[in-house]
């Protein structure tokens, strides 16, 4: 929990007159702002973030988990492929041209 932080210190955010209520942990590495309720979020292990943190760790989790499904629809897909049955494309062309001129 984080208490009220008095003084002259304001929220990082522009134009921001609302109370600071604590200072950022950064991510990924150190921030060091400090912000108020509504420019803040509870989302990292360490801490609260910044919302301009809060929005980089939610864009590198999207982007983490966009690429683990994209690597379990490739291996799906490698699955697949390897059930369906290989034809010989000799006798594939020889078919076609059979049908064709039929």
């Amino acid at each position: 929990m984080s208490l009220p932080i008095s003084g002259n210190i304001g929220c990082y955010h522009a134009g921001c007159t609302n109370p600071v209520i604590g200072q950022c942990h950064g991510y990924p590495g150190h921030c060091g702002r400090f912000y108020c309720a509504e420019h803040s979020r509870s989302e990292h292990p360490k801490g609260v973030l910044c919302l301009e943190c809060a929005q980089r760790l939610a864009r590198d989790r999207e982007e983490k988990e966009r690429k683990e499904l994209e690597e379990r629809l490739f291996q799906l897909y490698l699955g697949a492929a390897e059930k369906v049955p290989r034809t010989n494309s000799v006798n594939l062309a020889i078919g076609f041209v059979t049908i064709y001129c039929w």
